[in-house]
């Protein structure tokens, strides 16, 4: 593997723990507590993923993730959010402001670094999704029969077919061959 992976985040447990995750699943991994010196390093050294908390000190997640995906420069580095701030809100900031991936903090150690896997594999991507748009599902399409948002619900790190799903959503769909 050995892509090199950035973690922003001030916690030190969660940090260090995300760390060794991703390190023991073969990446490349810095962790940085300090959003405005992981701008720096980012932008001078471009990572495979940047994995950012949005409650930060000084420059939060969100506002990070805006910077890099608006920087001709860093627009092509992929974003992961880890948050426990995980209201509709900020899960729908992230994706307007072109993050890849939410994980709600806290999060599976267990499947943690297999959905950073499926992200940079370009297999896990968040989408949104509405009654009647269609996805691909394996060797199957699959339309979409309803999504409801229900705050309380959260699906987030489920994926159908490789399709990481909003986390706000609940989601029944039709598939058909």
């Amino acid at each position: 593997m050995n892509a090199r992976i950035v973690v922003v985040d001030d916690d030190p447990l969660v940090g260090v723990l995300s760390l060794a995750l991703l390190k023991d699943a073969g990446y490349d991994v810095t962790l940085i507590d300090d959003s405005f010196k992981a701008l720096e390093e980012i932008k001078q050294n471009p990572p495979a993923l940047a994995l950012l908390d949005i409650l930060m000190p000084g420059l939060d997640g969100l506002t990070l993730c805006h910077k890099l995906k608006s920087d001709p420069a860093t627009k092509h580095i992929r974003i992961g959010i880890v948050s426990g701030k995980a209201f509709h809100a900020d899960r729908q900031r992230a994706m307007d402001y072109g993050a890849d991936l939410f994980i709600e903090k806290p999060y599976n150690v267990d499947t943690f670094a297999l959905q950073i896997t499926d992200l940079l594999a370009g297999q896990a991507h968040l989408v949104r999704l509405q009654p009647g748009d269609v996805f691909e599902l394996g060797d199957r399409r699959a339309v979409v029969a309803l999504v409801h948002l229900q705050a309380g619900q959260l699906v987030a790190g489920k994926r159908i077919g490789g399709v990481e799903l909003d986390g706000d959503s609940q989601l029944l769909a039709r598939v058909f061959g």
